[in-house]
């Protein structure tokens, strides 16, 4: 593997820390930013523990993807690239999510199919699945063997751990292009996955899902991004134009969370065209609202999720401590559009994404509560 860029040693500054609110919300706690030197697209991010940790990704110039790996809580980083070859357009193919079961074996699937297994760290990768081209897009196993990899071509299962899949559902006219952005089991059999404007339910391990009752108002599309359920009761989706929705019933009820999620800066109007006293504005339709792109709850009441605002190259994170009815921005991250989240149990927290203006790279890390 040719190892990529270089190993940061340089930990900067501290993002600017929202509102302190109720309960372990602390003034002190702040997102720390640490510099990466690559320019690299991360899509996906797993912590072992708490100094063991990867992120995934990849870039139009970063042939074959790419995979970081720390073994300091993410204040250094060591990178690998060209692990994705032989098939026509592996050159632009990137990793789009990792998760590891401890701190030596571990798996991650990419853009094109494909599917890499680990048993050192992430030192070595071994390909499982070649993949035909069909993008898998997100990634979640219950335990060291059963697991599930979901992809706009349908779902795919295993169950020794990653060394062989098969089609649980594949999309086809006849089950409507059933397929996803995001996934998520509770168990062997109950799980979620999401994608545009819809959310699904499976109760036989992904054969068959059913469409939750969403709270959306007709011709309203917004695409859905990620999903978490920390129990079988509470789940949260996130997605487009500032979409939270969360259910406290196993999903047969949803409502929508709105209060305390930011609005985008208002786009300025321009004169276009002046005939006497009459001015004509360029009016290019209502600014994009924050897509939110990842979210995480550790229990029924304290979660994060991140995004960013389109047009503005400036993303947010945002936390709740009463299970979404309100949220608070605790961190901000200019130039970057954050689109991977890991918390830990104990509030520790990384998040990354794509630099979209000038300046460094960066992963944002939380420190862990001092309560």
């Amino acid at each position: 593997m040719r190892r990529a860029s270089g190993i940061p040693t340089l930990l900067l500054g501290l993002m600017v820390l929202g509102g302190c609110g109720a309960g372990t919300r602390k003034a002190s706690l702040a997102w720390q930013t640490v510099p990466l030197t690559t320019d690299a697209d991360f899509n996906g991010i797993w912590f072992a523990d708490d100094r063991h940790g990867w992120v995934v990704g990849g870039g139009y110039d970063i042939e074959g993807g790419i995979v970081g790996r720390t073994r300091d809580g993410g204040q250094t980083w060591e990178y690998a690239s060209g692990l994705i070859s032989g098939w026509r357009g592996a050159r632009h193919t990137g990793f789009t999510a990792v998760q590891f079961f401890d701190s030596l074996s571990g798996c991650t699937v990419a853009s094109g199919g494909q599917i890499f297994l680990t048993s050192d760290g992430g030192a070595n990768w071994r390909l499982v699945r070649h993949g035909g081209g069909e993008a898998l897009s997100d990634l979640h196993f219950i335990d060291r063997y059963r697991g599930w990899a979901v992809g706009g071509a349908g779902v795919l299962s295993t169950v020794d751990g990653g060394e062989s899949w098969h089609w649980a559902v594949r999309s086809l006219s006849e089950n409507g292009y059933l397929g996803g952005t995001a996934i998520h089991f509770i168990d062997s059999g109950t799980g979620w996955m999401a994608d545009q404007r819809e959310v699904w339910k499976t109760l036989d391990g992904g054969e068959t899902w059913a469409a939750a009752p969403l709270p959306l108002a007709p011709g309203e599309n917004p695409h859905l991004y990620d999903l978490d359920f920390p129990d079988p009761q509470h789940g949260w989706v996130v997605g487009e134009d500032a979409t939270i929705l969360a259910t406290a019933d196993g999903g047969s009820t949803w409502v929508r969370q709105a209060n305390g999620i930011p609005k985008p800066k208002p786009r300025p109007l321009h004169i276009v065209h002046r005939v006497g006293a009459v001015d004509t504005f360029d009016i290019e339709g209502p600014v994009p609202g924050l897509l939110l792109t990842a979210v995480r709850f550790l229990d029924a009441t304290h979660g994060w999720t991140v995004g960013f605002f389109p047009t503005e190259g400036r993303s947010l994170i945002l936390s709740t401590e009463d299970g979404g009815a309100t949220w608070h921005e605790e961190g901000q991250a200019p130039g970057e559009e954050l689109r991977a989240l890991f918390m830990t149990r104990e509030g520790r927290g990384w998040t990354l994404g794509d630099r979209v203006r000038e300046g460094s790279q960066s992963l944002l890390r939380r420190p862990a509560p001092t309560l």
